[in-house]
């Protein structure tokens, strides 16, 4: 397997938005999906009656946690997300986000041409858009996120982010144009690690409860201390649409 793309989530929405950009990708190699859920059960359920679902089951895989935490822990569902990956490199997503048409293809390149080096991306995030009925069911819908049609592509490329985030996007300036990141700013979401750097790091410190495993400064800090160098392309732009209550613009 070249590529395994993780996935943790405590929500109910946000899958298909997940399995439309991963359908959508332009890769030449191969890659799977493996997303640890904290309502595991009760999601497949409705996975098993959700119409067009097959479309989606290509190497998927779809898991409870390690072990049930007090609250939600994302350090467990990443770990145990790690523990059943196979691929040569792992990319970190979260739900809601959409990854462009040639958002792996840009990593995995990456990857070929740059041994040592793991590659961080913007993070544009998006207002929600308009649907039908109360807007907060968007965190409890079962399959869809979305009360109505929804085709997200044609959203992202319409309307205006809200903020641009990525942490320590103003690093060293090579002359290949990398733009090097110090560990204490890289925090894994819509980064890429090769497995053996994960593998000698044993994975996610879950120690750092309440949800900070996809944003954890802590694995860079020690990816660093292994000789790993993390490098900003801004060409390469993860979007995440904005759960209510967290559409402030940083600062504001």
């Amino acid at each position: 397997m070249d590529i395994s793309v993780i996935l943790t989530t405590a929500r109910f929405g946000g899958f298909d938005v997940l399995f439309d950009s991963m359908r959508a990708q332009e890769f030449d190699g191969n890659f799977e999906l493996i997303v640890s859920d904290k309502f595991h059960e009760q999601r497949n359920i409705a996975i098993d009656k959700a119409d067009g679902w097959d479309r989606f089951r290509v190497n998927f895989i779809h898991l409870p946690p390690k072990r049930v935490s007090r609250i939600y822990d994302d350090s467990l569902g990443v770990n145990t997300a790690l523990a059943a990956a196979s691929g040569e490199l792992i990319i970190v997503l979260t739900d809601f986000t959409w990854a462009p048409s040639n958002y792996l293809q840009a990593h995995w390149d990456f990857h070929k041409a740059n041994p040592g080096w793991s590659m961080s991306c913007y993070l544009d995030r998006y207002p929600l858009p308009p649907m039908k009925g109360e807007p907060y069911s968007i965190e409890r819908d079962w399959w869809s996120v979305f009360e109505e049609d929804f085709e997200p592509i044609n959203w992202f490329d319409t309307q205006e982010p809200i903020y641009r985030e990525r942490r320590g996007s103003i690093g060293i300036v090579h002359e290949d144009g990398k733009v090097e990141i110090p560990g204490d700013y890289i925090y894994l979401l819509g980064d890429s690690v090769p497995m053996s750097v994960v593998r000698e790091l044993n994975g996610i410190d879950e120690r750092y409860v309440g949800g900070y495993g996809s944003n954890d400064v802590d694995f860079g800090v020690r990816a660093n201390h292994i000789g790993h160098r993390w490098a900003l392309n801004p060409h390469i732009k993860l979007k995440k649409l904005t759960l209510s209550g967290q559409a402030q613009i940083p600062g504001k």
